[in-house]
């Protein structure tokens, strides 16, 4: 899968010190897999103050409300934060490829990349 940074500029209206735009590296944890780690998502935003990415926990309880959110990573170099993210997810999911950076050209470029060749 391709995950391109430019499509973490817009700003959340709720909260516009975050991206618009999340990534989910993986949903859940499979009971099987979850070695005492409570239930939670792994996603990938941007912070608008200090223009880092975030990779970060959301953690829900037994009802499915949320509960904490923990940053696990952040980094100006997106490249980076997909780096770990891929890490971590193989931490608890059998994974049939990493995740890859968009380079904004054709041959590896994400759907809603509005990339340009320079």
């Amino acid at each position: 899968m391709i995950v391109c940074e430019r499509t973490f500029t817009r700003e959340d209206p709720h909260d516009p010190t975050y991206s618009m735009q999340e990534y989910d590296l993986y949903a859940w944890i499979p009971v099987a897999s979850r070695n005492g780690v409570d239930t939670h998502r792994l996603s990938i935003r941007k912070n608008h103050q200090t223009d880092e990415f975030e990779l970060y926990r959301q953690y829900f309880d037994y009802t499915g409300a949320r509960t904490k959110l923990e940053v696990l990573f952040k980094d100006e170099d997106f490249a980076k934060v997909i780096d770990r993210g891929n890490a971590e997810r193989r931490k608890f999911l059998t994974v049939d490829e990493d995740l890859t950076v968009c380079t904004h050209e054709p041959s590896n470029k994400h759907i809603r990349c509005n990339g340009r060749r320079s």
